[in-house]
């Protein structure tokens, strides 16, 4: 049972960088919109230029661009995707895996934070458990791209 947010953010960050293979990372990675797509209410040219850097990004590394940087920050978005795109595919993977548990935390502590009553924590622990012993494998992908269902189903 967790006990705390940190006990459960010590569990998913022990599970997506040491016991998730790398295929369950880029399921992971794959589930994110484009960044345009992602972007809302940028300015015209700040657009196109998003628009080119993640096509260009997804053909130079398989994945799309993905950042913990607020969607509000085009001009912050646009230069770190312009930055990393330099990056070897080594590095960018680090880069973008970091980047991705980042976003898990946020939402980890969002469900934590809207804990009416304990059926949350006790959810949580159900579906941590069972992504860990029957489905290691598919590691947090799992959790992250169905964790609302469950909340739906159990709300």
């Amino acid at each position: 049972m967790f006990s705390s947010l940190e006990h459960a953010t010590s569990f998913a960050r022990d599970l997506w960088f040491n016991k998730s293979p790398i295929h369950s990372w880029l399921n992971v990675f794959s589930a994110h919109l484009y960044i345009d797509q992602a972007a809302k209410f940028v300015p015209g040219p700040i657009m196109l230029e998003l628009e080119q850097f993640g096509r260009k990004y997804r053909r130079k590394f398989g994945f799309v661009f993905i950042t913990s940087t607020d969607k509000k920050l085009s001009h912050q978005i646009l230069e770190e995707v312009k930055t990393r795109y330099e990056n070897l595919l080594s590095v960018e993977f680090d880069i973008t895996s970091r980047e991705e548990f980042i976003i898990i935390e946020r939402k980890l502590a969002r469900l934590w934070d809207r804990k009416l009553n304990n059926n949350l924590a006790v959810l949580l622990n159900h579906i941590f458990f069972c992504v860990y012993t029957n489905w290691k494998y598919i590691g947090l992908t799992w959790l992250y791209c169905n964790f609302q269902v469950y909340l739906k189903r159990m709300f």
